[in-house]
């Protein structure tokens, strides 16, 4: 199982290879707030990186993630670059961008 760092490593890797993105990991890290913060073609993207499927947002993170998505912005939580790269194409495909 891949360590939580190394995910946010590869993603945040491939985020930046998008033209028209800007890719921000806050270090330290806020509590509550989500790992790595995508702006790509005027849209934000917030990814909440988990080691698996089975590991779950904190209570302070979800207040968080719900209180960006008002503000309209995406907000997920994953635990592979497979997952980003299909949310950004879905948003592509749905000419959401």
């Amino acid at each position: 199982m891949k360590l939580e760092s190394a995910i946010q490593t590869e993603i945040i890797k491939w985020l930046k290879t998008l033209k028209k993105s800007f890719v921000y990991k806050h270090e330290p890290s806020p509590s509550g707030i989500p790992d790595i913060h995508c702006i790509y073609k005027g849209h934000s993207f917030w990814f909440e990186v988990k080691r698996t499927k089975n590991h779950k947002p904190t209570q302070l993170q979800i207040y968080n993630h719900n209180k960006l998505r008002k503000a309209g912005a995406s907000v997920t939580v994953v635990w592979s670059l497979k997952q980003v790269k299909g949310i950004i194409k879905e948003f592509e495909r749905l000419n959401l961008l």
